[in-house]
């Protein structure tokens, strides 16, 4: 049931549909798209104290409290919102999205409840604007996703596909990709993402498909990963997943120069969200190629508060217990990791596991 969940891949490609349009890059609505939500959120105050009953921006809001996973505050705010303007179509996206967030804790009488209810707010949204290319990929994602009795179809997201195509080739040739990637027929995906990409050479979220494509476990390619993730910085050099993916793959294989060059790029372009340094360290921590440079790395990560759907400071303190502990600096090690365990509210149940474990090896390893 893990798929009625309306996950960061789902939002991170409904917010970029509309990035190609050349937005006024300084405003709310476009610092939320494009993953700025330290920035949207003093936007969002000033303009919601001016007029607290200003739609779009309660919905902008609520956006940006599911980035930081406060899924209270963002179902209050987006119900709030409804309740002032029930025709409101993102109102009734972020809704569906509310309901999915931390679905997958739920016993399967309560996943089968929340997935009719983002049926509800998906169909809702078409109801309300039939050719909203959005809310018709929400639907497709949701046919897909969501089990048949509670009301998933795949011939029912071809034909949503099929209307989505008409309205805009490249966007239905990405949401075909998904349905033929949910079938396991990862040639066929590949086929179609690379025509949305003929079809908008200079659509950011048809990069960034092909881009999380090529990352893909099962069809992974360094290489062409690279080469989209590339083409994703040149077009928008302020978004920071390109960046991410590229730290991954230059630290993954030891490409320092590279790896120097763009994290001293997105450091300059992207100076409050230093997520694509936090994942060159993680993959150097786990892979012990420099430990040196992960600790650097974690450690500035340290330095400021996370962007939202980045990942929280317990994990970096964590992930740095890990590395000074590979660099034989034990003491240091044993700071970090209980730092990372006393910030517990931050680290499921899982991961408070293993940081406890990693911190009793290391106390043991000093008497």
């Amino acid at each position: 049931m893990q798929g009625i969940v309306y996950c960061a891949v789902l939002l991170s490609s409904l917010v970029a549909a509309k990035l190609d349009a050349q937005p006024d890059h300084r405003s709310a609505d476009s610092l939320v798209k494009r993953g700025h939500y330290k920035q949207a959120r003093i936007l969002l105050d000033k303009q919601l104290a001016a007029n607290p009953k200003d739609v779009e921006s309660m919905v902008l809001l609520a956006r940006v409290d599911l980035a930081y996973n406060r899924v209270d505050e963002a179902t209050k705010i987006v119900q709030q919102a409804i309740a002032l303007q029930a025709n409101s179509v993102e109102a009734h996206l972020a809704l569906a999205e509310v309901y999915g967030r931390n679905s997958d804790d739920l016993g399967v009488f309560d996943k089968m409840r929340v997935a009719r209810l983002i049926k509800t707010e998906t169909e809702q949204a078409v109801a309300i604007a039939p050719n909203n290319l959005d809310a018709l990929d929400a639907l497709v994602q949701f046919y897909l996703q969501a089990p048949g009795v509670a009301g998933g179809s795949t011939s029912k997201a071809n034909e949503t596909a099929d209307k989505i195509a008409s309205l805009d080739p490249a966007r239905g040739y990405l949401a075909k990709g998904k349905i033929a990637l949910h079938g396991n027929e990862g040639e066929n995906a590949e086929a179609l993402y690379l025509k949305a990409n003929a079809a908008d050479p200079k659509s950011y979220q048809v990069l960034m498909q092909l881009v999380s494509f090529y990352m893909n476990t099962k069809w992974k390619s360094f290489e062409k990963a690279e080469k989209w993730a590339a083409q994703a910085v040149k077009l928008e050099s302020d978004r920071v997943t390109p960046y991410v993916v590229l730290a991954q793959i230059y630290s993954s294989g030891g490409q320092w120069a590279q790896l120097d060059e763009l994290l001293a790029s997105s450091e300059k372009l992207i100076s409050d969200n230093l997520l694509p340094h936090y994942i060159a360290g993680r993959t150097l921590a786990a892979s012990g190629k420099d430990n040196a440079r992960a600790e650097r790395y974690l450690r500035l990560y340290l330095t400021q508060e996370p962007e939202g759907e980045a990942p929280v400071l317990a994990g970096a303190h964590w992930r740095l217990g890990q590395v000074l502990e590979k660099e034989g600096k034990k003491a240091e090690a044993q700071k970090e990791l209980e730092i990372a365990l006393q910030m517990k509210p931050q680290l499921n149940d899982q991961q408070l596991r293993e940081a406890r474990e990693d911190l009793n090896r290391v106390k043991r390893s000093q008497t």
